[in-house]
């Protein structure tokens, strides 16, 4: 008995030191010794390995990329209720890597996953939900799922809900709105653009003239086209900030570069009007 437990030790030891290897040789960009480690561990069953050593199959790390491997090493995972196994294998039915594209299987993993507390599968979950995508369209269920993606900081989730809530309705809270874009300014540009309306309009917030070009100039400055044309008009009239039709011109031009058909006609004017602006 005493030597089955002094083996068993051994056993765990060594499996807990292999796992550390492949993680470290992995995070070191040393793809061959994280294989070495994770492929016979994925073989006899680990969960964490069978995730691991399908990402590296599915990233085409330090092996041949292959989606039909990785999703049978996502599905051996998932099976054992590895979250991010079945999160991974959502995305792939979703997208038909690998496997046939199936909706309503990837909305299953993604569950799955999402109730244990995958912030990506449950803004998933929010998105599908919202837009209807193979299921019914359920805006409460698309907020319970998004403000617990939105609570573990993810701030696509964070912007999403924000829009949800500036909407006229039974689910509108500009107040609301306006906490959420200030937390996903961080990452979304879109939300930089909807502080710079908050602050514009008084949404949620008391009005505040400079707040509002400057989060409209650092959307604009972060290629948003639609802040670039807010921008610019407020350069040009002068009405929130200083004028300066200079400025108008050269925001009026990056967003038309981008298609915006108003930006496009108000340069069209502007340099009728200001021919010294537009040089």
């Amino acid at each position: 008995m005493k030597f089955f437990l002094i083996t068993l030790l051994f056993i765990i030891n060594s499996f807990g030191s292999a796992l550390d290897m492949a993680d470290s040789a992995y995070k070191n960009k040393d793809y061959k010794t994280a294989i070495k480690y994770w492929k016979p561990l994925a073989q006899i069953g680990d969960s964490t390995s069978q995730y691991n050593f399908g990402k590296m199959y599915f990233k085409g790390e330090g092996i041949e990329q292959n989606y039909t491997e990785a999703a049978k090493l996502f599905k051996s995972s998932a099976d054992q209720e590895n979250q991010l196994a079945q999160y991974a294998l959502g995305i792939m039915y979703f997208n038909g890597l690998g496997v046939e594209k199936n909706y309503k299987k990837a909305f299953i993993l993604y569950k799955k996953s999402a109730k244990q507390g995958n912030e990506f599968a449950q803004y998933n979950l929010g998105l599908a939900y919202q837009h209807g995508k193979n299921l019914n369209k359920d805006i409460g269920q698309a907020i319970y799922w998004y403000e617990k993606s939105a609570k573990s900081g993810n701030t696509k989730a964070q912007l999403n809900l924000g829009l949800i809530y500036t909407e006229i309705g039974i689910n509108e809270n500009q107040k609301k709105a306006f906490e959420l874009f200030k937390k996903a300014a961080t990452k979304q540009i879109e939300a930089q653009k909807n502080l710079g309306i908050c602050y514009e309009d008084g949404r949620g917030i008391e009005k505040d003239k400079q707040k509002a070009i400057y989060w409209y100039k650092k959307a604009a400055d972060n290629g948003d086209e639609q802040s670039q044309n807010i921008l610019a008009n407020h350069y040009n009239y002068g009405e929130i900030t200083k004028q300066n039709k200079p400025l108008a011109y050269k925001y009026w031009s990056k967003s038309a570069k981008q298609g915006n058909l108003e930006a496009k006609n108000s340069l069209v004017t502007l340099c009728k009007n200001s021919p010294w602006a537009c040089r």
